[in-house]
Order: structure tokens, then C-alpha cells, then sequence
């Protein structure tokens, strides 16, 4: 979350500092009406800010599994991470369309991908660009 904030334009963050003093002040205003010894805080940390204001992901995104991981490989891009996307036993979750459709995506995007899957050789989970090695039971022998 800290590169979202790295990335934020000189123009949007004068932008959201303005705001926030405006709602300061407002808040402020309405607290010097009362007799209690409140104060607000003048330092504003961008990422307190994104917190308070409720950022969340879709829900729609959250209840389907092909979204999930779409949107992880784009978190990825978006923050470069240096990582390799990997996930465990997506057959579980994606139709075979949808792998290929994963996979095409990632290629298009240059981006690493590892999916696991704890499967028998002869169970073919992806076709097409997809480089797939198979471990034993034991952990130790690649085929």
C-alpha cells in the first residue's frame, strides 16, 4: 500500500491536504461549540487518511476466485513488486478457460507466475504457453 501512496501526483496530494485542513477546521468548529477539552490533530499521514476513508476492495472482486488473482498480479504491477506471483491449486477454484485466460493474461503483462498444484502428472490443469513441472509425493523428483 505504501507505493500507492509514493505514486500520488504533487497536484492530488495538495489536493487531499487541502481537504483535510477544510474538514479540520470544520471539525474544529464544532468541537470549540462543546466544553470538552478535544483537540484535532493537525499532522496528516496520507496513510491514515486512505485507512479512515474506508478503502476497501469490491465486494464483487472478493467472491470471485478469478478476480482475486487477477487483481493480485495487477497489485504486482501497480506496486512493482520484485515477487513471483504464486498460488496453490487454483483448479480447485478456476475452470480450465479461465487458466488459459490467466495465463494469457500474465504473458500479455510480462508478469511471473507459479501455480502449484498437488495433482497426479496425467492430470493436465493448463495447455498452451504454459511451462508445467510436475514434483513426486516425496518432494524430490521433478518430471
Amino acid at each position: 500500500m505504501s507505493n500507492l501512496f509514493e505514486n500520488i501526483s504533487e497536484k492530488h496530494r495538495n489536493r487531499i491536504f487541502d481537504k483535510w485542513r477544510q474538514l479540520s477546521t470544520d471539525i474544529q468548529d464544532i468541537i470549540f461549540m462543546t466544553d470538552l477539552p478535544i483537540e484535532v490533530n493537525e499532522n496528516v499521514d496520507l496513510k491514515k487518511l486512505f485507512k479512515f476513508d474506508g478503502i476497501h476492495f469490491d465486494d464483487s472482486v472478493l467472491s470471485d476466485p478469478y478476480a482475486i488473482i487477477e487483481t493480485v498480479v495487477k497489485i504486482h504491477i501497480e506496486c512493482k513488486l520484485n515477487s513471483v506471483v504464486t498460488f496453490a491449486n487454483v483448479s480447485h477454484y478456476l475452470t480450465k478457460e479461465q487458466l488459459n485466460n490467466l495465463i494469457t493474461f500474465v504473458n500479455e503483462l510480462n508478469v511471473p507466475l507459479i501455480l502449484m498444484e498437488f495433482s497426479s502428472p496425467n492430470f493436465k490443469v493448463v495447455s498452451g504457453d504454459a511451462r508445467v513441472c510436475y514434483i513426486d509425493e516425496d518432494f524430490v523428483d521433478w518430471y
